[in-house]
């Protein structure tokens, strides 16, 4: 299992790495000729995120979702960040998080696509701690500084063999 991890952390760092120094090298142009920011003027972003997650397979599960990311913009179509998103389960005493840095491309106005390689950690009874990547898209419409807008995301975990997530909702945001 460890292998795995390592494997598949490697792939994805390995990506973003390539993806941050393609970008720093200028190979991607801004297209609207803007060197600040997106059209908002903001490099940094922080943002609420509420919904839910549904466990596929044979376990099917439904939770509600909370979470929280943050993005600084390196460039107008290229962001990286951080997420923490924690499915909820009202009955026990399971805690269960997912922890994942992240790179962002911006291809067009408020829509964005992501990948996140990080850790789920499930602490209790069957606690365990795993290889997750996500990949997720969503679209930010923004009001000044401030946003709101759908997100889904697709998350894959090493564990037993792996089990797949689908995550979606809403997230609100502010840019500074």
């Amino acid at each position: 299992m460890i292998y795995k991890f390592i494997k598949y952390t490697t792939m994805a760092l390995s990506f973003s790495m390539a993806t941050i120094a393609f970008a720093e090298e200028g190979e991607l142009k801004n297209v609207h000729g803007n060197e600040e920011h997106e059209e908002h003027g903001h490099k940094n972003h922080v943002a609420l995120f509420l919904g839910a997650t549904t466990f596929l397979g044979d376990h099917a599960e439904h939770l509600f979702t909370a979470g929280i990311d943050y993005e600084y913009r390196i460039m107008p179509l290229i962001g990286a960040g951080v997420l923490a998103d924690f499915p909820i389960r009202f009955s026990g005493y399971e805690f269960e998080g997912i922890f994942a840095p992240f790179i962002a491309v911006h291809p067009a106005g408020g829509l964005k696509v992501i990948l996140a390689p990080g850790i789920e950690i499930v602490a209790g009874e069957f606690g365990f701690q795993a290889f997750v990547m996500r990949v997720g898209t969503g679209y930010d419409f923004h009001l000044g500084s401030v946003s709101i807008g759908p997100s889904v995301s697709y998350d894959y975990t090493v564990h037993h063999g792996g089990h797949s997530a689908i995550v979606y909702g809403l997230a609100a945001g502010t840019g500074f």
